[in-house]
């Protein structure tokens, strides 16, 4: 093990506060004074640890923190006894100095001599490993012999003596690991703690910066998901961050440790010091300690909650009362609770006596030899779905019998989480098989299997662990999804591929009151799956071949990756209104027309092709050509504006002057619930801007008006407050390239390769799509030249051909 780093010694300190007067007089005043003494002389007459003499963390997420994990966060732990300081992922160690010896006396109440206090709490447990040592010299460092404190779980056949990590900081300020097994992983940094987790010099100058190692004692200490929660269970007794602390008891009050569900005391991790043990494992009798080590006794990463760090907030030597109590426990290890038919899964057991293992032999009881078999070794065989009970009794001590309840699961029936049994052609959905059992509970962790019987029709792939199906041709496509585990439970389905209809072009928009969302451009919408977008749907949105309004704006909203939602009111049939539409996690919330109450006089209002609809969207055929705007109003109640910029052209050549106009029409809604323009106008002396540049490029004049000629070369956008538009480059070659003959891009539209023919010289060829992002750039060497095309979605794509005598540009339709 590694010296560490020595942190300076100081002396406790103690806190007062200020006193004010109140109404009830002075007597009150001196009374909670007085009553504020007697607890701070009771807090100073404690024996508690006084001085950290050694902190040493591992990597971790409160590493480098300067409230719970630096030395300086180490010593005010001392004085503060809510602070605590965090000891990092596995190995990270801290040794704290009692203020006075803490004796191994006979009447220490139920033969507990000290107790640890941390921050765990039901269902999060973070054991620490104890070490004792005495200070055999009397020179007041800890440079004698350390005892091992045997814990609950020092016999159990998951804990690891003598584990051996080492540990590596990675260029993000994550933490790499490996066991002298060969077994390594990575200690992520989460969106939570943003610091480097392997500790930094600033705060631990002699810390190896390349890497450390660290060996001790590890428990199989895993998680649990119960409830669709991640749970620690505490181990029975003997671990540091353990049990959770009882508030406003005098901590040298310890809690029973063969007691459960009893708080007698102030809870945390009562110690009795006759739990130590040599080398060997062996007990050894210690008639007092000066020392403590805990050290962190899990190597187990939880994603967004970050790894199992013990963290600890000091300990407080007991006042020998003379207090007795029970004396035995028999344990029942943490297990699984859940386990599936034909699992087979080991109960371990240990008795102890005044916290010693004492040798036992258990009788296992199964409640319902029905549902599962249970060996005289208590291993369990999961037979059939229920509920047992299992008894377990040491040997001659018959009071001393726990039991524990383990549910079986039992499969019946498969869920495909997001299929919907209709599909436009060119349509994707993702699906995530779940299987139930009897009692409705998801089994977890299980491998599937899919039998594609239509694979002219449907495709299937995989991704991020879902299954992602792409329509490829109009039938009636079939598909089966079993778990491979339990491959008897099958679900064979049935999806019909709609045909599209032909593929449309259309001119939208889509805008908050304060804030674009999709700027004005031609997009040819994708097609989508409106039935997985709608809230309390009853009816089947997937029926119709033509696009509706409704698909063409969950289309444009989805092209700009928003999250959003349609609803169906409930106790209609008929009416559908987009809801809400979520970025950068706002929510910008609408209801279809309603006017009251008052506060849900907000809707989102969609303008095709100059009339305005609040709802029934579907009920709207679209047609190449039209103009949709998708905006925002905060109350229906009042007259509102509609603003519209838009240009003379949509694509330009470089230099080439561009016309813009901008407009507002006053709307309103009538006593039936119509949207009405009421009158219309010209936005004057309105700023016109370029992309992110902040500096206006133009003002509108007294006819709402302005030309201008860009000093960026298109594509860009042209917007002013919640208004944008998308300006392309014109298919006007800026110089001729060198060809054999004609320079020929085709076929145009495109569904699977486009060819380039008649370049005489080599060429880059580069492709963005309607929003300026790149999405291919490559060499064309020959004067004949193919790129698939295949994978891009849907819609219109700006080609580039640069090389050293010009460039030419052309708009590629991908359908």
């Amino acid at each position: 093990m590694l010296s560490g780093i020595k942190a300076k010694v100081t002396s406790l300190k103690f806190y007062f506060p200020v006193f004010k007067k109140n109404n009830r007089g002075m007597k009150s005043l001196i009374l909670y004074a007085a009553l504020w003494a007697l607890v701070c002389t009771s807090e100073a007459q404690n024996n508690r640890t006084t001085r950290v003499l050694e902190y040493f963390p591992a990597p971790g997420q409160f590493i480098n923190n300067p409230l719970a994990g630096t030395p300086n966060a180490a010593e005010a732990m001392l004085a503060d006894p809510d602070a605590i300081v965090s000891l990092g992922s596995f190995g990270g160690y801290i040794v704290l100095g009692f203020e006075d010896p803490v004796h191994n006396h006979p009447d220490n109440p139920y033969g507990i001599d000290f107790t640890l206090f941390g921050n765990a709490f039901t269902g999060s447990s973070e054991p620490g490993i104890i070490w004792v040592m005495k200070d055999q010299n009397n020179n007041q460092l800890a440079d004698d012999t350390w005892y091992q404190i045997a814990g609950s779980s020092f016999n159990h056949p998951d804990t690891w003596q003598n584990a051996d990590v080492t540990w590596w900081r990675l260029d993000d300020g994550s933490a790499g690991w490996k066991n002298a097994g060969g077994d390594q992983g990575k200690l992520l940094k989460n969106e939570f703690h943003t610091q480097s987790y392997y500790p930094l010099p600033e705060y631990f100058a002699s810390y190896p910066q390349d890497s450390v190692r660290f060996t001790g004692t590890m428990l199989g200490h895993e998680p649990m998901i119960m409830n669709n929660q991640i749970v620690l269970p505490a181990l029975a007794f003997g671990y540091a961050d353990n049990q959770p602390i009882v508030r406003g008891v005098d901590r040298s009050v310890p809690d029973n440790p063969y007691t459960t569900n009893i708080r007698e005391g102030a809870g945390g991790d009562p110690v009795d010091i006759s739990w130590a043990v040599d080398d060997a494992g062996q007990y050894v009798d210690l008639d007092q300690i000066d020392f403590i080590k805990i050290a962190t006794g899990a190597l187990s990463d939880l994603g967004v909650l970050g790894e199992i760090s013990t963290e600890i907030g000091g300990a407080w030597a007991t006042r020998p009362t003379g207090q007795k109590g029970k004396e035995t426990l028999t344990v029942i290890h943490p297990h699984k609770k859940i386990i599936a038919i034909n699992d087979t899964m080991t109960l371990y057991a240990d008795f102890f006596i005044k916290g010693r293992r004492s040798s036992q032999i258990f009788v296992f009881e199964n409640s319902d030899r029905s549902l599962a078999d249970i060996s005289p070794q208590g291993t369990i065989t999961a037979i059939d779905g229920g509920t047992i009970r299992v008894l377990v009794s040491p040997g001659g001590f018959p009071t001393d019998s726990v039991s524990t309840e383990i549910y079986i699961q039992k499969p019946v029936s498969i869920s495909l989480g997001g299929l919907e049994n209709a599909m436009p052609i060119g349509s994707k959905q993702e699906i995530t098989p779940v299987l139930y059992d009897q009692g409705g509970l998801k089994f977890t962790d299980l491998e599937w299997g899919i039998i594609n019987h239509t694979p002219d029709l449907l495709q299937v792939g995989q991704l991020n662990g879902r299954y992602v199906l792409t329509a490829l041709k109009a039938g009636e496509a079939k598909l089966e999804i079993y778990p491979i585990k339990y491959h008897y439970i099958r679900d064979l389905r049935q999806i019909q591929i709609l045909g599209t209809g032909g593929t449309i072009r259309v001119y939208g928009t889509a805008k908050t009151m304060t804030e674009n969302l999709v700027p004005f451009h031609w997009m040819v919408p994708d097609p989508v799956i409106l039935n997985s977008k709608v809230e309390n749907r009853k009816r089947d949105y997937a029926t119709s071949a033509a696009m509706n309004a409704a698909e063409v704006v969950a289309a444009m909203l989805q092209s700009r990756s928003l999250e959003f939602a349609f609803r169906e009111e409930i106790g209609s049939d008929t009416l559908l209104y987009l809801y809400s539409v979520e970025k950068d996690g706002f929510y910008t919330y609408g209801w279809g027309g309603k006017i009251e109450p008052a506060a849900f006089a907000r809707a989102w209002i969609l303008r095709h092709n100059g009339q305005s609809y609040l709802h029934s969207w579907e009920k709207i055929q679209v047609q190449s050509g039209d103009t949709l705007i998708l905006y925002h109003v905060d109350n229906i109640l009042d007259d509102w504006d509609l603003t519209l910029l838009d240009a003379t052209k949509d694509s330009i050549a470089a230099n080439e002057p561009l016309g813009i106009r901008y407009q507002q029409i006053q709307c309103h809604r009538d006593v039936e619930g119509r949207v009405i323009d009421s009158a219309s106008g010209l936005f004057l002396n309105q700023p016109i801007y370029i992309n992110n540049i902040e500096v206006p490029v133009a003002y509108t004049d007294s006819y709402g008006e302005a030309v201008f000629v860009p000093d960026i070369e298109p594509p860009f956008t042209l917007w002013s407050g919640p208004d944008a538009l998308m300006v392309w480059p014109s298919l006007i070659t800026d110089s001729p390239l060198r060809v054999e003959s004609e320079l020929q891009v085709y076929p145009n539209p495109s569904s699977e390769k486009i060819y380039i023919r008649g370049l005489k010289e080599k060429a880059q060829i580069q492709v963005s799509d309607m929003t300026g992002r790149l999405v291919y750039v490559g060499d064309v060497s020959s004067i004949n030249h193919e790129l698939s095309v295949q994978h891009w979605n849907n819609g219109v794509y700006l080609v580039e051909i640069r090389s050293g005598s010009g460039s030419f540009r052309i708009k590629l339709l991908k359908q």
